[in-house]
């Protein structure tokens, strides 16, 4: 696939429901909601 922008990695902590997500950035540790 092709995005138009680089992918951030990240870790997964949390799962909701099921589109919703907790996630902590690896490149400066803020945890997220994806």
């Amino acid at each position: 696939m092709r995005f138009p922008t680089p992918l951030v990695p990240a870790r997964l902590v949390r799962r909701y429901k099921r589109f919703l997500a907790d996630a902590v950035l690896e490149t400066d540790g803020r945890e997220v909601v994806v």
